[in-house]
């Protein structure tokens, strides 16, 4: 895929504790540019950009101080993020 495509589909492995949900809302970051899926049982996402993305979990468990937090509550401020202060971070690539 490359920069521009309408669409790709992201593979989410889970790699936290949780289990994973059958039908769950990610707020997906890629290269600084977000995007808004939602995944399927398959744990797919669709996103509009290219690159490593990282996929934040805003109805999990909250990701707690350091500065990984901080700058993830200054994206969201900024209006880079658009997700709630703390949310948990799991990571994908583009399939």
């Amino acid at each position: 895929m490359s920069a521009g495509d309408s669409s790709a589909t992201v593979l989410v492995p889970i790699i936290d504790d949780f289990e994973a949900e059958v039908e769950q809302a990610f707020t997906v970051l890629v290269s600084r540019i977000d995007c808004v899926g939602v995944t399927e049982f398959a744990g797919s996402v669709d996103t509009s950009d290219t690159g490593r993305v990282t996929v934040l979990d805003n109805d999990a468990l909250p990701l707690t101080g350091g500065s990984v937090g901080l700058v993830w509550a200054a994206l969201g401020l900024l209006g880079l993020g658009g997700i709630a202060v703390g949310a948990t971070r799991r990571r994908a690539r583009l399939a």
